[in-house]
């Protein structure tokens, strides 16, 4: 019941939400929920009445770390690679370098040898941007 009032009232927060529940049966946790939400809607609309309150939904601007300009060059996790990509003769023997190295990582974190694999970690994450980046350009 509390989780079906929590994502009930996650979707009021949006003057548009609307909550859609399918079940083969109509328990009576649903029911609960109902309920409780339409109890909660009323005084809301109480609240909004008496105070004059036209309900609106937030508006927020995108942060600029979610926009395509910060994307568009390797980091320096792909700059500390040491293979140039010209070195590998397709995507494949890139992807079996970072399989390889992921089998490595998975080993050193294993044996608690914890600094090795975020070093791995990193040459990991460098080699897939040098995928997205130099194999793009060059497709």
């Amino acid at each position: 019941t509390r989780s079906l009032i929590q994502t009930c009232g996650r979707a009021a927060r949006n003057v548009n939400g609307k909550v859609f529940m399918y079940a083969d049966i109509y328990t009576e946790s649903m029911r609960k929920a109902v309920e409780e939400t339409s109890r909660r809607r009323k005084i809301q609309e109480r609240f909004n009445q008496l105070h004059h309150i036209t309900p609106t939904s937030v508006e927020k601007r995108i942060s600029g770390a979610f926009l395509p300009q910060h994307y568009s060059q390797p980091d320096d996790h792909a700059k500390q690679i040491e293979e140039p990509v010209s070195e590998f003769k397709s995507g494949e023997d890139l992807e079996k370098l970072i399989m390889s190295l992921e089998k490595e990582m998975r080993e050193a974190s294993k044996s608690l040898a914890f600094e090795k694999a975020a070093m791995i970690r990193d040459q990991i994450k460098g080699l897939k941007q040098l995928i997205i980046f130099d194999f793009a350009a060059t497709s």
